[in-house]
């Protein structure tokens, strides 16, 4: 029955320019459910999973159970934003697990590993996604328990996933990676006070590479760490040159749930801002809501030990729906970055601008700064300056830009950028 769903809806994605998702969700270490509770146990968990499952997917996405421990979850009729939509709803999964399931009186929590492949990006046919996703799952789990892996490849470009782990690692040694800086401003006297690092590939041959078409490929093969520590090294290293110059900017870096599971990335974090003699409220610490949420108890303690070493930390993409707000309150966050979902169709959609309102005023209570990212238009940025958000990110006032460009930018500023502070 998933086929057929999945076949129909690639055609109707097809004929109508959309794309379709699907999502291979393998639960982590469930022999000890089994190994535990027995079969029958094991079976009554698969149970309580599929409901949970089902009532997160609603009517009009598709959960199926190819077997075992797994399951497939179908996202029909996208529009351009497949990819942001499977960060979500592999959100909204982990949540789902990680709230405990009882079985004969016995209280567990679980997580899961999923991987996703979309249409027409990764696959062209109902098939292809099935396998697509369901190896993305397998990269995902050996990444971690609890993580999302976008499918890196198809079978017809096997060969340039073969190379791509060697590729990185010569990118590295080669100083082919560059960084860009979004500018990140205050409301409503629109001044600079904040910049995001955006990593990219400058690659020989096909020039920037986005970091869709590399990044899962260094987590799953741990590159990621020695390329997040050249980001770390090369922010602070600019940091350090700016505030020479007087124009100190705040700037934040993204890190993922892998560098976090590492026990010595804080310690890295603050040696290479001793190294370079810049001061903690210089960095940024940014972590998207999927990876605060998906593994709790690995993410916390290092973030918590920046926190108190004076580095401030972000959480990304804030608001698509299954965080929870305890968790929220009682993390070491100082900004929430509002995901673009929450700022589209604001202008014409009264309900769209209520919820903006109401989550910039949750923000507020619990003592954070509010930035509002993917702001392209000018009505966008008026609701989002209604709604009286302290600060702002999007192409409609800058897009990422060289170190270069920044630097002018800031010294058209006439004057050293403030950095956001919490309430």
């Amino acid at each position: 029955m998933l086929r057929e769903h999945l076949a129909l809806a690639v055609a109707r994605a097809e004929v109508e320019d959309r794309e379709v998702a699907l999502l291979h969700v393998g639960v982590d270490s469930f022999n000890l459910v089994n190994d535990s509770l027995g079969r029958d146990g094991g079976d009554a968990a698969l149970r309580e999973i599929a409901l949970r499952l089902r009532d997160l997917a609603g009517p009009t996405r598709i959960v199926a159970r190819p077997g075992a421990d797994q399951f497939c979850v179908m996202l029909a009729d996208a529009r351009g934003d497949a990819d942001r939509l499977t960060e979500i709803v592999a959100g909204q999964i982990g949540a789902a697990l990680h709230d405990p399931i009882e079985v004969d009186g016995v209280r567990f929590e679980l997580t899961a590993s999923t991987g996703a492949s979309v249409f027409p990006h990764d696959a062209r046919d109902a098939t292809s996604l099935i396998r697509h996703a369901e190896a993305a799952m397998h990269d995902a789990k050996a990444i971690g328990a609890g993580t999302l892996a976008l499918y890196s490849g198809d079978t017809s470009d096997a060969y340039q996933r073969l190379v791509l782990p060697l590729r990185l690692r010569t990118a590295l040694e080669r100083h082919e990676f560059v960084l860009e800086y979004q500018p990140i401003f205050s409301l409503p006297e629109r001044r600079l006070v904040a910049a995001e690092a955006l990593l990219r590939h400058a690659d020989p041959r096909r020039g920037l590479v986005s970091p869709r078409d590399f990044l899962p490929v260094a987590e799953h093969t741990g590159l990621i760490e020695p390329i997040g520590k050249w980001v770390i090294s090369t922010v602070c290293a600019q940091s350090r040159e700016w505030r020479l110059s007087g124009l100190a900017l705040p700037v934040t870096i993204n890190v993922s749930l892998r560098q976090l599971r590492d026990d010595a990335f804080a310690g890295l974090v603050e040696r290479e801002a001793n190294d370079h003699g810049i001061e903690a409220r210089d960095l940024i610490l940014e972590i998207t809501e999927t990876t605060a949420m998906s593994d709790p108890r690995c993410v916390e303690p290092p973030l918590r030990a920046l926190h108190e070493s004076g580095f401030r930390i972000a959480i990304d993409d804030f608001g698509t729906g299954y965080s929870s707000l305890a968790r929220l309150r009682q993390m070491p966050v100082d900004v929430v970055k509002l995901d673009r979902a929450l700022v589209t169709n604001t202008p014409t959609d009264d309900g769209a601008r209520r919820l903006l309102n109401a989550t910039i005023r949750l923000v507020d209570a619990l003592g954070m700064t509010a930035v509002a990212e993917g702001v392209e238009t000018h009505d966008e940025l008026a609701v989002v300056s209604d709604a009286r958000c302290g600060l702002v990110q999007g192409f409609h006032l800058g897009r990422p830009q060289s170190p270069a460009d920044m630097t002018d930018l800031l010294r058209a500023e006439h004057r050293p950028a403030t950095p956001p502070t919490r309430n």
